[in-house]
């Protein structure tokens, strides 16, 4: 028999994790649109520690992805959530081209199709197949455990091939993009709906043995990078970054632990609702820091200097640029979210969700 995960259990950790992501993801822009990791000499202690932050950042895209898997999979899907999401994206790209470049009808009109121009790349990846959930979801629930895990084996033996033969032959054989795809997200929701459904094995492990595990998973990728420069021959063949990358089973595993780990986190009451409200405002951290001109203008390449520094300093001077670009897209985006309840913009998006089911269980 199925057994279904308490969703109300599982707020608090889930709402704490995005919150950690989002940063992460703020963190992987500091080191790699920001310079550091282009900038640092290979192998110096500075390139190695940076690139070991990236390596613990690294798995917070793919995190993200088996989160909406873990708390759809159940869920009913509603056309008001990526009516909502559409809007945010459309008007902070409209906001942010306005505010750069005046009104420019080009840009405008650009604004208006933030999926097919590719403005963020992880929106329009997720956009490809979140309007197939319920059907993928029915799918999916009609699997059974045996049948479930089977699915799993096969996505994790595809892409560890694909990675290594894409290494190996530069082709990416099954257009997976090193993940930056609709197809790999899929397959990450589809891991997540298996926590959800069927795994309890969080339940036997402490916090401390899932955090030992993620930073074990850490370790190896960053020996695999220094032992692939270190040995020419194996520079050659493989890059650096082998097993660093989204399909890497590395950062897949990295994922799916710092999941189960969260998990089993518990917070107050107080400090819950604060988290709820920090969460649904996170998304906006991602649209705002990468939209492609503050991302041109405050972030590509002007992090560079922090590899001079000495490692604590560089150390602190990430974390510190994270923390900042965080706090103030959170507080622009406080402003956003309360325009948008003035002007009411979720009632229109229920009303409009309505229009679209009733228009699509019209019998002909």
């Amino acid at each position: 028999m199925k057994k279904n995960l308490n969703i109300k259990e599982r707020n608090s950790g889930i709402d704490l994790l995005k919150i950690l992501c989002m940063f992460m993801v703020v963190i992987l822009h500091i080191l790699g649109h920001g310079g550091i990791l282009n900038t640092a000499i290979d192998l110096t202690l500075n390139d190695t520690v940076a690139w070991f932050i990236e390596i613990l950042c690294y798995c917070s895209v793919n995190t993200f992805a088996m989160i909406s898997g873990y708390l759809c999979i159940k869920s009913n899907f509603k056309y008001k959530n990526v009516i909502n999401l559409w809007l945010l994206v459309f008007f902070y790209n409209v906001l942010i081209n306005l505010i750069f470049n005046g009104l420019d009808i080009k840009l405008f009109i650009k604004s208006l199709f933030p999926v097919s121009t590719n403005s963020h790349w992880y929106f329009s990846s997720y956009f490809g197949f979140i309007l197939f959930i319920p059907f993928i979801n029915k799918w999916l629930n009609s699997l059974s455990k045996f049948e479930y895990k089977k699915l799993i084996y096969t996505i994790l033996f595809v892409t560890c091939g694909v990675c290594f033969y894409s290494s190996v032959y530069n082709v990416d054989a099954i257009k997976l993009f090193n993940g930056y795809s609709s197809v790999w997200l899929l397959c990450l929701y589809i891991i997540g709906g298996y926590i959800n459904l069927f795994d309890f094995k969080f339940k036997h492990h402490t916090k401390l043995c899932y955090f030992l595990l993620y930073m074990l998973s850490s370790f190896i990728m960053l020996l695999s990078r220094i032992i692939i420069l270190k040995f020419s021959f194996l520079n050659e063949l493989l890059y650096s970054s082998f097993f660093i990358n989204y399909i890497s089973i590395f950062v897949v595993f990295n994922s799916y632990v710092l999941l189960l780990l969260f998990l089993k986190v518990r917070v107050n009451t107080i400090l819950k609702k604060i988290l709820s409200f920090i969460t649904n405002l996170s998304f906006s951290v991602y649209i705002i820091h990468e939209q492609n001109f503050i991302r041109s203008y405050f972030i590509e390449n002007q992090f560079m200097g922090f590899v001079s520094l000495d490692i604590f300093r560089m150390v602190f001077m990430i974390l510190y640029t994270g923390i900042i670009i965080y706090v103030l897209c959170t507080i622009i985006d406080v402003f956003r979210y309360y325009l948008f309840k003035l002007f009411k913009v979720d009632i229109f998006c229920s009303w409009l969700d309505k229009k679209i089911m009733c228009l699509l269980t019209k019998k002909g």
